[in-house]
């Protein structure tokens, strides 16, 4: 019995180490994705507003911009 209990406590804490770790590549790989994204937003910003209008939905630039 006490076997059992400590093959499936080893398995436990295999899989909490796993998702640990596989959570903490997600975390870095998304953040690298977030700032690479920033990073792309902020050079079409400073190419100007109609280079910008591509990374907007033509339907909410519109209305952005209506008159």
């Amino acid at each position: 019995m006490e076997a059992a209990v400590m093959v499936i406590a080893t398995m436990v804490m295999a899989v909490t180490a796993w998702v640990e770790e596989t959570t903490a590549e997600v975390t870095a790989t998304m953040t690298a994705m977030v700032l690479t994204g920033g990073a792309m937003v902020i050079e079409k910003l400073q190419d100007g507003p109609v280079l910008f209008s591509g990374l907007l939905p033509l339907p909410i630039w519109r209305l952005l911009h209506r008159r």
